[in-house]
């Protein structure tokens, strides 16, 4: 276990996500009162800020994941989970109101996990495969 790439992988997911949350709000606040008279933003709005938000989230996991596996030495896929795990279940407890925790919350914790470890999975290496074919002469 590699203290240094989890630790560096948390933060590195903590920063990534804290501003690519603030470039959403940002961009959500300035298209909610640019686009006030177009209909079908107005009638999809809350579908299309969910969906906005879950993709910078996945990005920022995914992201960090690749830091964290980037300074592991094995086990690079695990690493990255176990960083994705700890920062999704600490951005949904301190919210500080814990009657949030729903299937919604569970969703966003397995898709840190998850997101993570396919960040972590991009910088493992090719896979290795056992060698199926027969060696020999065959005539």
């Amino acid at each position: 276990m590699c203290i240094r790439a989890i630790i560096f992988g948390i933060i590195t997911t903590i920063t990534l996500l804290l501003s690519s949350q603030l470039a959403f709000v940002l961009l959500a606040s300035y298209i909610s009162s640019a686009a006030t008279e177009h209909a079908f933003i107005n009638a999809n709005k809350e579908l299309l800020w969910f969906t906005l938000g879950a993709g910078t989230y996945c990005i920022s996991f995914a992201l960090g994941g690749m830091a964290t596996a980037l300074l592991a030495d094995k086990n690079k896929i695990k690493h990255a989970a176990i960083v994705g795990f700890l920062v999704a279940a600490a951005s949904i407890l301190t919210t500080g109101d814990l009657s949030i925790l729903n299937y919604k919350a569970v969703l966003l914790l397995i898709a840190g996990l998850a997101f993570a470890a396919l960040g972590g999975m991009a910088f493992s290496g090719p896979a290795k495969y056992a060698k199926t074919e027969k060696t020999g002469n065959s005539a």
